[in-house]
């Protein structure tokens, strides 16, 4: 079965970000690239729903893994007690 594809409009639904977002990420390659459905360079595109879904799991783990990091620097510091 060939893997679904997402038009632009679903990926920012999906994602939560705007289409700026999307293009300038691609382009620094911190989010997944479109693949070309036409040829040109007004051709159309879209994005690979697996991609799309492990860039979302990908931020998932970033922010738990942050808010953790958060945790541990407030206990070290003494500013909470670590039996929280």
């Amino acid at each position: 079965m060939p893997e679904k594809l997402l038009r632009l409009p679903e990926v920012m639904a999906r994602c939560g970000v705007r289409r700026s977002f999307i293009f300038k990420h691609a382009k620094l390659g911190t989010f997944p690239s479109p693949v070309k459905l036409s040829p040109g360079p007004r051709g159309a595109i879209a994005w690979r729903e697996s991609d799309i879904e492990e860039w979302i799991k990908g931020r998932e783990l970033a922010i738990e893994a942050k808010a953790v990091k958060g945790l541990a620097a407030k206990i070290l510091s003494g500013k909470l007690p670590a039996s929280v």
